[in-house]
């Protein structure tokens, strides 16, 4: 099971988010473990196939600069490379996304393949790999797979750059190419925010004096804070800012 944490506030969000993330973490998987922060106009991104302990040993995630940032755990059974871990960087760098959750039935195979056919066709790059000789991830035009998650947040970046508002770009690109799980996003459009948008699993949310904490699970919040957590809208974006939630009245279509 893949889990998620955010974090828009006061503090340096990178020590907030891994620890977070160590309390999500799933035992006894192999797993693939990321960060990504935002700060003075620039995305950080640190990722390895290992868990936490590793992120933080093998890279400086422990020490990623910005106050806002989202992170990434997840079984690495089909993601045998770095290049199938998560959160991911869309192509320009100016936003980054993760995914907690799987596609449901073969249309929605479908529609991320051809998603995957369209970004490739307006000049959008993936990076891509192999994970099995067998699988049900989308094909590029290299003979390569890329992870369903990677197409998704390229998306959303697609109608980001087309003018849409992160809220509308985000539902659109979920209605055209359904998930059953959470999507969060960080743009530098909006530096001081993040978006979370949960289709058919819930994550949640918890406000203190420091900022404003998202998780997979309220036990992840720092202590005193799962109490006082509310679970997120489904199908409706939600902007996490320093302060609280603002729920979108944007809603996620032709999904039920």
């Amino acid at each position: 099971m893949c889990n998620i944490a955010g974090y828009s506030g006061t503090k340096r969000a990178a020590p907030i988010l891994l620890e977070m993330l160590r309390q999500e973490e799933p035992s006894s998987v192999s797993l693939s473990a990321g960060i990504v922060t935002l700060h003075e106009g620039r995305l950080y991104c640190r990722k390895v196939v290992g868990d936490v302990d590793t992120l933080i040993k093998t890279t400086d995630a422990l020490y990623l600069p910005g106050n806002v940032g989202i992170a990434h755990i997840g079984a690495a059974k089909d993601a045998r490379t770095y290049n199938f871990a998560q959160p991911f960087v869309a192509e320009g760098g100016r936003l980054a996304g993760m995914i907690n959750g799987t596609a449901r039935g073969i249309g929605y195979s479908e529609s991320v393949q051809a998603k995957a056919e369209f970004l490739e066709d307006n000049g959008y790059s993936f990076l891509g790999g192999t994970p099995l000789e067998e699988c049900s991830f989308p094909k590029l035009g290299n003979g390569n797979f890329v992870s369903c998650a990677e197409v998704r947040v390229n998306l959303v970046s697609y109608y980001v750059n087309r003018g849409y508002d992160i809220e509308t770009a985000m539902a659109r690109a979920i209605s055209e190419c359904y998930t059953d799980g959470v999507l969060g996003v960080l743009s530098l459009d909006t530096p001081h925010d993040l978006y979370v948008l949960c289709t058919s699993t819930s994550a949640f949310a918890a406000t203190d004096g420091d900022g404003t904490y998202v998780a997979s699970c309220p036990l992840a919040f720092p202590d005193g804070l799962s109490e006082s957590s509310t679970a997120l809208p489904l199908m409706h974006p939600t902007k996490i800012s320093g302060n609280g939630i603002c729920i979108s009245d944007i809603k996620v279509s032709g999904c039920e």
